[in-house]
């Protein structure tokens, strides 16, 4: 709960869309007017990207990458 001396953040939440190429989808996004937040990166199990639409809306879009899975973990490269 907030206390009534602390200013509100508005209310946050997250969308993500599975996608057979993060980017490919990141490029199409900014063919269609969309903004990259975030360019795809390679996460554990994943390849990820962060966008914004032309209307202010973010996402991400998440191709699963298995070869992926030792991100983060110290032995991958």
């Amino acid at each position: 709960m907030i206390a009534d001396d602390e200013p509100a953040d508005p209310v946050q939440w997250g969308v993500t869309f599975s996608t057979d190429d993060a980017d490919a989808t990141a490029a199409k996004a900014v063919e269609l007017g969309g903004t990259v937040v975030s360019p795809p990166v390679d996460a554990p199990c994943s390849r990820l990207t962060v966008i914004r639409d032309p209307q202010g809306a973010m996402f991400s879009a998440t191709q699963f990458v298995l070869e992926n899975k030792d991100i983060g973990r110290g032995t991958a490269s």
